[in-house]
């Protein structure tokens, strides 16, 4: 009985353990300025630049509205 435990307990362990690691948030070399301070506009880019071309398509759509 305790075998067939133990037989089952095993598993149970070791499935968990070898599981993906999650990622840990990384910061791109080139966003970090000389004096050790953050560009925090490089990091944000992305989100920076979609906002603009949003904001440009409604500036676009209000102008051919008039």
């Amino acid at each position: 009985m305790k075998k067939i435990m133990l037989l089952l307990l095993i598993p149970a362990l070791i499935i968990p353990a070898c599981k993906d690691k999650k990622e840990h948030p990384m910061v791109d070399i080139e966003s970090i300025n000389y004096d050790g301070s953050r560009d925090d506009r490089y990091i944000f880019r992305e989100e920076l630049k979609k906002e603009r071309e949003k904001k440009e398509r409604l500036d676009k759509l209000q102008r051919d509205m008039e």
